[in-house]
């Protein structure tokens, strides 16, 4: 018993930390590991704060474009990496670059999307190369 509880308390300490690594819980059960990653070349979105829950990996192309985010990822952003090594990528509150604007250059890492952003994207637009906000 005094074991089990060892293993549940390590593995609740590993996801306090964010240490997301396959443990072992008692019963045989395992933690996930996070997929806080962005590939180099890309923007990655998630669903959660601190990258976290679902990814979405948004490529460079089209580049200059609002491209409007449907599914479950439409008002559904609160964090984001910009991998984009010389790109900036703009959200909008509304579909088609409607409403209001954040930008972000390359290499930000928004671990907390804030208000008035918060759940409130609806499309986005990658920046022309070189380009910054």
């Amino acid at each position: 018993m005094r074991n089990r509880y060892r293993a549940a308390l390590a593995a609740s300490a590993a996801l306090a930390v964010g240490g997301l690594s396959a443990s072992a819980l008692s019963h045989g059960q395992e933690v996930g590991t996070l997929d806080t990653s962005c590939p180099s070349g890309n923007t990655c979105v998630w669903k959660g704060t601190n990258w976290t829950g679902e990814k979405k990996v948004i490529g460079n192309s089209p580049e200059g474009v609002w491209v409007n985010l449907t599914g479950t990822f439409d008002n559904n952003i609160e964090s984001l990496k910009n991998h984009f090594s010389n790109r900036s990528i703009r959200f909008a509150q509304g579909y088609n670059g409607t409403n209001s604007v954040v930008c972000w250059n390359a290499g930000a890492e928004v671990s907390n999307v804030h208000f008035p952003f918060t759940n409130t994207i609806s499309s986005y637009k990658v920046g022309q190369a070189g380009g910054n906000c």
